[in-house]
């Protein structure tokens, strides 16, 4: 895997450890998974309260276009203008 360039940076902790939820598309959860061997990766989004992914997008580059293309497919899916990428696509 390639090496890291930036050390993980810890966030506020908004959830409290709270993962029940009761309203739909509220809190989304994601993750990118890379294969082993050859470089694969896969971008998920989870809606906590259905427990369902929601769109997701694998690619051969952990570039951001992965990231803006799976959050640009969320607002396609789902209609909510709230996760609009505010971000350039130009890699």
């Amino acid at each position: 895997m390639m090496k890291a360039t930036k050390e993980h940076s810890v966030l506020p902790n908004l959830l409290n450890r709270q993962f029940k939820e009761e309203i739909p598309k509220k809190v989304l959860l994601t993750d990118i998974t890379c294969s082993n061997g050859r470089r694969a990766y896969l971008l998920t989004i989870k809606d906590l309260l259905i427990n369902d992914k929601l769109p997701y997008k694998a690619s051969f580059s952990l570039k951001i276009v992965i990231v803006l293309d799976t959050n640009d497919n969320l607002v396609e899916n789902i209609g909510d203008r709230r996760y609009k990428s505010k971000v350039s696509k130009k890699s």
